[in-house]
């Protein structure tokens, strides 16, 4: 059954002092440290898949990558999503060509692109 990979990149403010909690984008507390949370989920359903805990210093979409491939290695290939929606600055790439995606990302004014699988 084909299925959509959701990739979103989410900034916890922290207080105290706590293991890589570093100052990095934060716009609704500038200069707080934070943690990012880097989610995959499943599109419609917002079934989790897999949540990975960064520095607050790695906000930016390429530190989702390394997470999104080891994700991908476990599951069958024949269960891979059908696309990854992801920020409209996601660096994927690396995925398109491993995955033999033929077109590249549409351009679109919104923040979300689409990247659907398509044979060579």
């Amino acid at each position: 059954m084909p299925w959509i990979l959701d990739a979103d990149v989410t900034v916890k403010p922290l207080y105290g002092h706590q293991e890589g909690a570093v100052k990095g984008y934060n716009p609704h507390k500038p200069g707080r440290p934070s943690h990012t949370d880097h989610i995959y989920f499943v599109a419609g359903l917002r079934l989790i898949l897999d949540v990975e805990v960064l520095d607050g210093n790695q906000t930016a979409s390429k530190y989702s990558v390394p997470g999104l491939w080891e994700l991908l290695a476990r599951l069958p290939r024949g269960h891979w999503p059908l696309c990854i929606r992801a920020d409209a600055e996601n660096p994927f790439d690396e995925l398109k060509i491993h995955w033999g995606w033929a077109a590249s990302p549409p351009k679109t004014s919104s923040a979300a692109a689409s990247w659907h699988a398509s044979p060579r």
